[in-house]
């Protein structure tokens, strides 16, 4: 959805028999925006990903890779052709591992 320079939106995905394995489902929910200014662009997601308890067990079947992931950033057009993007990631994992807090710098370079 769009309105005016900001933009935002929401996507659920559902995957039902996860690698064609019987019961093992894994479902997904993101928010996402961005706001743009002059030549900036500000962004921002947010994705949920968790996978389902299957019979008998106690933990969800892919709870290592279940968790939330944040990403927030800046894409500043210094010149035609050139892009700066810096980010940042957490991902907070459902296990209950430490997150993980990453930096990025990209460059795109248009010829």
């Amino acid at each position: 959805y769009s309105i005016q320079k900001l933009k935002f939106g929401a996507e659920y995905i559902q995957q039902l028999n996860h690698k064609m394995n019987a019961s093992e489902d894994i479902n997904g929910l993101s928010f996402f925006g961005s706001y743009q200014h002059s030549k900036i662009r500000f962004f921002g997601r947010f994705d949920q990903l968790s996978s389902n308890i299957i019979t008998g067990a106690t933990d969800p079947w892919n709870l290592n890779k279940d968790g939330n992931l944040v990403i927030a950033g800046v894409e500043y057009n210094a010149a035609k052709g050139i892009m700066l993007t810096p980010n940042y990631q957490l991902w907070m994992p459902a296990d209950g591992g430490p997150n993980i807090n990453i930096a990025y710098l990209s460059l795109l370079i248009k010829f």
